[in-house]
């Protein structure tokens, strides 16, 4: 896994996003040809680094990989879109509860997994969500009393999908893995 952040002149860092095996990064060099972001493994990674112009040369003569690569830019780009809406609408439990279903969303084949670990830290889990490392371990503490999820170490078992997509304020769930 890797996640990508942004510093602030002051030094003040933001974590963008998590990203996981098969995903874009590295998208916003594409109109100035300088990185905004800063791209940091969480835990063992591997990244191919693709030169534009390769990449490029490449779509030209292949349109599966020109489709995969539009498909990939437009997922990252929803995901960034549902994280300004994370942490502009919803309350501390509602955007933890969105974080949790987006990993599980992200891990899942055609349906969300279940089960899965959270590589990065509470303290990066709590700035992506716009809370205190306090309050995401306090909230992921009640989700735990209340039988949602399960949480091990850095282990996570989602025991109640539909209850957890109603607290992010999610009308329809997604039918969730068989048990």
């Amino acid at each position: 896994m890797v996640k990508t952040q942004i510093a602030s002149r002051e030094g003040i860092v933001q974590i963008l996003g998590f990203h996981q095996a098969g995903e874009l990064i590295g998208l916003d060099a594409l109109s100035s040809g300088t990185h905004m972001t800063t791209a940091v493994a969480v835990g063992t990674a591997t990244v191919e680094a693709l030169s534009w112009p390769h990449l490029s040369q490449a779509m030209r003569h292949n349109a599966a990989l020109l489709e995969w690569v539009l498909q990939r830019s437009s997922l990252s780009l929803a995901a960034l879109e549902e994280s300004l809406v994370l942490v502009g609408s919803k309350n501390g439990v509602g955007r933890l509860s969105s974080f949790l279903i987006a990993q599980s969303l992200r891990r899942g084949n055609e349906s969300p997994a279940l089960e899965f670990t959270l590589e990065m830290t509470r303290a990066d889990i709590a700035d992506y969500v716009g809370l205190t490392k306090e309050s995401t371990s306090r909230l992921l503490q009640q989700l735990e009393k209340r039988g949602l999820v399960a949480l091990k170490h850095k282990a996570l078992r989602i025991r109640d999908f539909n209850a957890l997509c109603h607290l992010a304020g999610l009308r329809h769930a997604p039918p969730p893995h068989p048990t």
